[in-house]
């Protein structure tokens, strides 16, 4: 099974890529331990790109349509899918403040611990 990040809106989504351009799939990859360092630093700029992207394409949409952290799980054959969704519109956010940060990491681990359980 993968477990893909992407944003989230009402008609589409975008994957969070990583490096060389792959979808960041949680369960290949670990999330950041806190807001800091390295990898924090990569996964937020990933974030922040695909916030962009999904606002590029939703430009038509009314500003107050939300934009979410998903979860987007499917069968290794693709058969099947499942999003798991956050509650935080990212729209309200601003991902260089850390408490917005924290916001968001948390949400992921509330996430990553949805799928782990398989809720």
């Amino acid at each position: 099974m993968n477990a893909h990040l992407a944003i989230v809106g009402r008609r589409s989504s975008h994957p969070i890529q990583g490096a060389g351009g792959a979808p960041v799939d949680l369960t290949d990859t670990a999330l950041p331990a806190s807001i800091y360092g390295a990898e924090a630093r990569r996964l937020f700029r990933a974030l922040a790109d695909a916030l962009r992207e999904m606002r590029v394409r939703q430009a038509q949409m009314p500003a107050q349509s939300p934009l979410r952290l998903g979860l987007v799980a499917t069968a290794p054959n693709g058969t099947a899918m499942d999003v798991h969704t956050a509650s935080t519109n990212l729209r309200t956010l601003d991902l260089d403040a850390p408490d917005d940060r924290k916001t968001v990491l948390r949400e992921l681990r509330t996430l990553e611990r949805e799928f782990l359980e398989g809720g």
